[in-house]
């Protein structure tokens, strides 16, 4: 469970739930987990009975698990993005870190704690999300905000996304590298080199200078 605040493990631990949690990547990828920890705190949602809910890994059972959860989280008015679940039911690097971490946030109305280096004190961990750039990780941390704010985070990513791809489309193509002629050998024997004709090389053909390529010819030994 490397990779998630301490406070978290302990209060994942404290939800008693179905499966223990090694690889948070892998384990909440298909949203079983998820469902669990909010039926904890909506034990009478019909939409969180985790009988209905999948435990396989297959991407079919993955999907449908994940739309279940979406038409709770729209039911409750919690400001999770689609492109937040996505993110964790494909396994993005530390999508699902960052997806429990806030949930975690969201639900006990608590701060996580880092810990301090050099001396420093510890910063907490922001409930409203930093909007340094519009990347995957700030859609995720915009978990529990209103969904007009999340929705402004996820446009903000989607154009951000776009004008990159539109930056990249705009540079010019760089030219491939010709390869390098090979290094001349001087030993002569027992082996003739032929080079080809600076002719074909250069100059009088109008072709571009090709890469010289030896050709050996084997002399019989007597």
């Amino acid at each position: 469970m490397s990779g998630l605040p301490r406070e978290v493990l302990k209060w994942l631990q404290s939800l008693d739930l179905a499966y223990p949690i090694k690889n948070p990547k892998r384990d909440f990828s298909n949203g079983y987990l998820i469902a669990e920890i909010f039926c904890r705190y909506y034990p009478n949602d019909l939409l969180l009975n985790v009988q209905q809910f999948y435990t396989g890994d297959s991407n079919a059972q993955k999907v449908k698990n994940w739309e279940q959860l979406e038409k709770f989280f729209k039911k409750h008015d919690i400001g999770i993005p689609k492109e937040a679940m996505h993110a964790v039911m494909t396994c993005q690097v530390d999508a699902a870190t960052l997806f429990v971490e806030n949930v975690y946030m969201m639900l006990t109305k608590r701060r996580i704690h880092r810990p301090s280096h050099e001396g420093l004190p510890a910063p907490e961990v922001e409930l409203v999300p930093h909007f340094a750039l519009p990347t995957t990780s700030n859609i995720i941390r915009c978990i529990g905000e209103s969904p007009e704010k999340a929705q402004a985070i996820v446009e903000a990513h989607k154009e951000y996304t776009k004008h990159v791809r539109a930056h990249r489309a705009q540079e010019p193509t760089r030219p491939k590298r010709r390869p390098l002629a090979e290094p001349k050998d001087d030993k002569q024997d027992p082996i003739t080199q032929i080079s080809i004709p600076d002719t074909l090389r250069s100059g009088s053909t109008g072709i571009d200078q090709l890469p010289i390529q030896h050709i050996q010819v084997h002399q019989n030994m007597t």
